[in-house]
């Protein structure tokens, strides 16, 4: 009985280890947690929810390359042009589109868009593209049909308004709640005569290609920053059709303040060549009077007394 007893205990205590030093789930316990030489076990998730991977770290952003609006992200049809995404056309649909910043809401105004890094001061968007014929070329492509800019013919004393396509101007942007806006460039300039959007349309003027006659380099003339115009001028890459003033003090457009987000938002450009029905833009000059633009010593000339760049703003 004594044996039998003492074996009774021996059975009881193995008993009682086994159960201390086993979890609840079948496997071992975690070891203490001083124990150093104990390796740490892996904690089994309850839940398909307790099982979500770490956060993971993203890089930092790369300020040089710019992510694609997303709109134009998201349409299969839309093509990059720039390693940068600030630049696509989007042929089937017959448009080009390009990123900016708002530079300037108040004050005297010369263009609507400008190439960036120049003629912000004078200009509502400075864009990142830094030069316009990047922007003509895409026109083309789209199937835009240019004409020729605004010029005053010194023999015959005549102004000759702007000649090309006309081009739809769309600006698309977000505002600090997030919400998405379109509105049509006339929208972003103002009449100050009638407090209104000016109604002219814009037109594809194409600017002027120039090619020096010792070395072969081509420059093209809007690259200087007359870009999207709302002063006729004879570099222009896009003018409007109205004829503007020579002189500042006659000028009568200016930002429209109210409609304008604030200075440093960034915009998208949309531009969308008007088509006739075979798809093809309507020309806005006649065979004619293009070979007679193109003569030899007719180059457009700028006016007389075309107004001097407008002051910085403050």
């Amino acid at each position: 009985m004594r044996w039998n007893n003492r074996r009774t205990l021996l059975l009881v205590g193995i008993c009682c280890c086994a159960a201390i030093s086993c979890g609840p789930s079948g496997g071992f316990a975690d070891p203490p947690a001083g124990d150093p030489a104990a390796p740490p076990a892996a904690a089994e998730p309850k839940s398909p929810s307790d099982s979500k991977p770490p956060a993971e770290t993203k890089p930092a952003a790369d300020p040089k390359a710019a992510e694609p609006k997303a709109d134009a992200a998201t349409d299969p049809d839309v093509k990059f042009l720039t390693p940068t995404n600030d630049l696509w056309i989007n042929k089937k649909k017959h448009q080009v589109g390009f990123t900016g910043k708002v530079a300037r809401r108040e004050g005297l105004l010369e263009m609507l868009a400008c190439p960036g890094g120049g003629s912000e001061y004078e200009s509502i968007i400075g864009t990142t593209i830094k030069r316009a014929f990047p922007i003509h070329a895409a026109l083309l492509a789209a199937g835009a049909e240019p004409g020729h800019p605004a010029w005053y013919d010194n023999k015959t004393q005549e102004f000759h308004a702007a000649k090309g396509a006309e081009i739809e101007v769309l600006i698309r942007w977000t505002d600090a709640k997030g919400k998405k806006h379109e509105d049509r460039g006339q929208d972003w300039i103002r009449d100050k005569k009638t407090g209104k959007a000016v109604d002219s349309a814009w037109l594809f003027a194409g600017s002027i290609l120039r090619v020096d006659p010792d070395t072969g380099e081509k420059s093209y003339n809007a690259d200087g920053g007359h870009m999207i115009c709302v002063v006729n001028h004879p570099d222009a890459m896009m003018d409007l059709a109205s004829k503007s003033p020579t002189s500042w003090d006659d000028h009568i457009l200016e930002p429209f303040t109210d409609n304008i987000p604030p200075k440093g938002t960034e915009v998208e450009i949309v531009l969308t060549p008007k088509l006739d029905k075979k798809g093809a833009t309507d020309k806005a000059n006649s065979d004619k009077e293009k070979a007679e633009t193109n003569k030899p010593g007719t180059t457009p000339a700028p006016a007389p007394s075309a107004p001097a760049p407008p002051p910085a703003a403050k």
